[in-house]
């Protein structure tokens, strides 16, 4: 996901990006129910060129620190510049993976397009 992001031109400093996230999940895990959602901890404006969010999905689920247990095949990496839309995506994402079977839906998609177009519908019915 992050080569995407620098072949994009989004990611401006990928080794402090990476080591910001690790830092992060360091202190606590976030992914859960096969899902992680990984962020820095705060805003870095100076590490990406705009904010963006990455979705993708391992073709088998990864074993990596998780707060159940589970392994992990659907990945979110949220890159914004600023506080308040951090906390807006964030907190977006987080009810829309509690709010019903959007990974479930992930999981089931045939491409990344579908993939996008899910979690597009699925944010129209949570805002209903």
């Amino acid at each position: 996901l992050l080569n995407m992001a620098e072949r994009s031109s989004l990611l401006i400093d990928r080794r402090s990006f990476f080591e910001s996230v690790a830092k992060r999940e360091a202190q606590s895990s976030t992914s859960t129910g096969g899902c992680a959602l990984f962020h820095t901890e705060a805003p870095q404006p100076g590490l990406i060129s705009s904010s963006f969010l990455l979705l993708g999905r391992a073709p088998r689920p990864l074993k990596v620190a998780s707060l159940d247990g589970l392994a992990v095949d659907i990945f979110f990496v949220i890159c914004c510049q600023d506080a308040a839309l951090y906390r807006t995506v964030l907190t977006r994402l987080t009810k829309l993976i509690l709010a019903g079977d959007m990974i479930r839906q992930l999981r089931l998609a045939p491409d990344g397009q579908t993939m996008r177009q899910t979690v597009i519908a699925c944010e129209g019915r949570l805002l209903q």
